[in-house]
């Protein structure tokens, strides 16, 4: 695994340039022929539904640079888009990421979640968790108000979180990442 320590301690880093301005632009002309008609500033099925996306993403290195970062025995688990312009932003308040998606038989210790998109999502045990590493890229400059991520340095070293414990944590202060174009978090 070549992750730099700080990611173990912070919980996250960044890469300010993941893929070159050509790199972008050719993903993002894929990008938008997906969208062309739509006016989607979310989705949560990215790999089912645009596979030509995803060959994209294999054209231009990225599963070869997840491979570096955290080993080949990698599997994507979610894929999600968001695009918040100023003009259809909304607010997500701080939180863990603590669900998956399941098909078939849910063991039964574990906890269901509410259904989306008509997928079945259900809260993953720590040892789930732990192992778990989430990819964030930029296609374009990503500041405040176009929805930075807001990272609470350290919080994920400390499990499933309840209610107190959560309020605790948030009091903390934020660390904002953002990004350039290209980049990724």
């Amino acid at each position: 695994m070549n992750l730099p320590q700080h990611f173990f301690d912070l919980g996250y880093s960044t890469v300010s340039e993941l893929w070159s301005r050509q790199e972008v632009r050719r993903i993002s002309a894929i990008w938008e022929n997906c969208l062309a008609g739509t006016s989607i500033h979310a989705d949560r099925q990215l790999s089912l539904k645009y596979p030509d996306l995803f060959q994209a993403f294999q054209e231009v290195g990225l599963w070869d640079w997840v491979a570096s970062q955290i080993g080949d025995s990698y599997r994507l688990v979610k894929s999600l888009y968001m695009d918040k312009p100023d003009q259809a932003n909304w607010a997500v308040n701080w939180h863990q990421d603590l669900y998956g998606v399941v098909s078939g038989t849910v063991p039964k210790d574990w906890r269901l979640g509410k259904p989306k998109d008509g997928l079945c999502y259900v809260q993953l045990p720590d040892e789930y968790l732990s192992d778990q590493r989430t990819l964030r890229i930029h296609l374009d400059e990503c500041g405040p108000s176009q929805g930075g991520l807001q990272v609470i340095e350290g919080s994920h070293a400390n499990g499933v979180l309840d209610v107190p414990t959560q309020k605790r944590w948030i009091e903390r202060k934020f660390q904002l990442v953002t990004g350039a174009e290209g980049s990724a978090c």
